[in-house]
């Protein structure tokens, strides 16, 4: 197992470099520790030849241009209904991208999903490079349990941050994704309340609280972006470094 999950990290890692071109690169490691299927990798925007299967017991590594911003989700459930044994009509049952294919080309993800967000924070309109941030966002639901960690180098509050716990478990009957515990809406996109939604006379941080739910699974998962206003120990920077998104930790 070890030699066939090393040959591919390899394989993997060279191709990306090569299509990489000579902009400076990040490296995005992905540790799939969920047991059962394979999850399926989803990015907005896309990001090159990146939505592929994620077998579990593997790592990826990722490649992308050093000023990339944007979000990795999660697809779970995943399968092709297609009788000629293609990859046509490609579903999956969380974070569902409706592309009917495995590659999502770009396209946001159904709720629930969990999604690990990398953005820089902007100085008068510019990027920032001293000031790349980084969250897991359940603002949109729970999928995967993901915690994201930036490796040795970094500059700023390089710290861990994320969900460890698997939400499902404890997710409210009228919140769960198919009446089953496979992934756990979030109230807003379950009841679309603006109260919920921080919408209408409730936009604003001033004006929006969190809901219920969205205190539910800050309660697990305290290190999480659980609500559109959530920045309290939630969202951390950390320049110059590559980072390590694990999936299932405590699995």
């Amino acid at each position: 197992m070890l030699g066939e999950r090393g040959l591919t990290i390899s394989l993997l890692f060279l191709f990306l470099f090569l299509i990489s071109g000579a902009n400076s690169i990040r490296r995005y490691f992905i540790d799939n520790e969920c047991p059962g299927d394979s999850l399926w990798l989803g990015s907005v925007p896309a990001i090159g030849l990146l939505d592929f299967e994620l077998p579990t017991g593997t790592l990826t590594i990722i490649n992308a241009d050093d000023h990339w911003r944007g979000r990795f989700y999660l697809r779970t459930h995943c399968a092709a209904h297609d009788r000629s044994g293609g990859f046509a009509n490609f579903t999956c049952l969380t974070g569902d991208c409706r592309s009917n294919v495995m590659s999502c080309e770009g396209r946001d993800p159904v709720p629930p999903a969990t999604a690990v967000v990398f953005e820089y924070q902007t100085n008068t309109g510019n990027i920032d490079p001293n000031n790349y941030s980084y969250y897991v966002d359940l603002v949109h639901g729970f999928n995967v349990p993901a915690v994201v960690a930036p490796l040795s180098g970094g500059q700023g509050q390089c710290q861990l941050a994320g969900c460890p716990a698997d939400i499902n478990k404890s997710c409210p009957t009228e919140l769960q994704a198919y009446g089953a515990t496979i992934g756990c809406n979030s109230t807003c996109d379950a009841t679309q309340d603006p109260a919920a939604c921080c919408e209408g006379q409730f936009a604003g941080r001033d004006a929006c609280r969190p809901s219920a739910q969205a205190n539910l699974f800050k309660g697990a998962c305290p290190l999480a972006h659980t609500w559109k206003y959530d920045d309290d120990r939630a969202v951390y920077s950390c320049a110059g470094a590559d980072f390590n998104i694990t999936l299932c930790p405590s699995s």
